[in-house]
């Protein structure tokens, strides 16, 4: 995700100049995409030979698998790296490839970067079906039928869904006002209509996420009747409980929406079929607690905090974005790479720093208040069991601490009351 935004910016601060050795810097960037596409694919064969040859050690092949998809998500990097900074595609597509639409060109801008991801993500989804399939003829078992297109959708829709398409919609919506104002009356407007644009995105979002995750309502019974019931108990007003078909293991949940006309609980299918009642329970609480403590409007206040200052330093101080940059550009650093790496860096650090230490605090915050409704005892016990189905329980993520803190953190809390 934080490289397409990368790229992305680097599409949008690109100059319009022409570039020495134009034809060469395209090829390259075309070889680089061929390279890491075809090294996935040639990597992935292999390994699926060798298995084959040895069908009865196809659960221990999975370490080799891991550094596989390790490698070749390096290798991604540094030809992304590569392909934006070095060869200076955006500006190649700027410059000589450039339309009439803003949005054509960021699809060109992406399309080097994210065709090679996919294609490995392909190969080695066929190499899972191949350790799937050997690992069925050892047990006796039918072979499981291929899913190849329907899994390769789920992984784009995961990893890109989220922020790619509202991101370009974006642009094409810029492109629309653009040709239908005029681009002096943008500027001097646009600001207002990008504001209701963004207004309706953020209010819109849990409808987009329904249609992006598969989500389904729950099963009219007594488990939806008792959650519903434990919703209105805690003052949590939705529109509905969402379960989503993801692949088996994935235990999580999650709840979107400001507007309570809008808002869904969202739980994975794999979470619901592993607790009991009571723990499913506690999980809503949890999610509820999201809401009741206002944990959403202070995730959105994060996100743009550092939109709202540079409009206060340029409103307070002005120029002094432009004295910033004259200093980097003094001291050997572009313009180009201002726009397009130090200020995305900047962001991307942001977000990984201060948005995660917020949103593990706010989930430790959410735990606490379960546990003061007096479901500590039943998150705990949802939490223990998805610890052991973890590898890493004692590991944090970066929105959420560790499951063996909030295990620790609950009983304290329960403990105390």
């Amino acid at each position: 995700m934080i490289i397409v935004l990368l790229t992305l910016a680097a599409g949008e601060s690109a100059p319009r100049e022409p570039v020495s050795h134009a034809w060469l810097r395209a090829g390259s960037v075309l070889l680089g995409a061929i390279l890491v596409a075809g090294s996935a694919e040639l990597s992935v064969w292999k390994l699926r030979g060798r298995l084959k040859c040895w069908p009865h050690l196809a659960s221990h092949w999975g370490w080799r698998f891991r550094r596989l998809q390790k490698a070749h998500h390096v290798l991604w990097l540094l030809s992304t790296f590569c392909m934006l900074y070095v060869a200076g595609w955006p500006q190649l597509v700027r410059t000589h490839c450039a339309t009439p639409l803003t949005f054509l060109d960021q699809l060109l801008v992406l399309t080097p970067v994210l065709l090679p991801l996919i294609a490995g993500w392909a190969a080695f989804l066929r190499f899972e079906h191949t350790v799937d399939c050997l690992l069925a003829d050892c047990r006796g078992e039918p072979r499981p039928a291929p899913r190849l297109r329907q899994q390769l959708l789920d992984q784009c829709k995961a990893s890109l869904g989220l922020v790619l398409p509202p991101v370009l919609m974006t642009f094409a919506l810029h492109d629309a006002l653009r040709l239908t104002m005029g681009q002096r009356q943008l500027e001097a407007h646009g600001w207002v209509l990008h504001l209701v644009v963004l207004v309706a995105m953020v209010g819109l979002m849990p409808a987009w996420l329904r249609v992006l995750w598969s989500a389904q309502p729950m099963t009219a019974g007594s488990l939806r009747d008792r959650l519903l019931q434990t919703a209105a108990a805690a003052r949590l007003r939705l529109r509905d409980i969402l379960v989503l078909s993801t692949e088996a293991g994935q235990y999580n949940a999650a709840v979107s929406g400001l507007l309570p006309q809008l808002r869904y609980v969202y739980l994975t299918r794999s979470l619901v079929e592993l607790l009991e009642e009571r723990e499913l329970e506690a999980v809503l609480l949890h999610e509820a607690a999201h809401v009741r403590r206002r944990h959403l409007p202070i995730r959105m206040l994060v996100l743009l905090m550092p939109i709202a200052l540079a409009l206060a330093v340029q409103a307070t101080c002005p120029g002094a974005l432009d004295t910033t940059s004259r200093w980097l550009l003094a001291h050997g650093v572009p313009a180009t790479w201002q726009g397009a790496l130090l200020l995305p860096a900047a962001a991307a650090t942001y977000l990984l720093v201060a948005m995660g230490t917020i949103s593990r605090r706010l989930e430790l915050d959410a735990d606490r208040w379960v546990a003061q409704q007096g479901a500590g005892d039943a998150l705990a016990s949802a939490l223990t069991k998805l610890a052991e189905r973890d590898p890493h329980p004692d590991k944090a993520t970066w929105l959420h601490p560790s499951l063996q803190s909030r295990i620790e953190a609950i009983v304290a809390q329960a403990a105390s009351l």
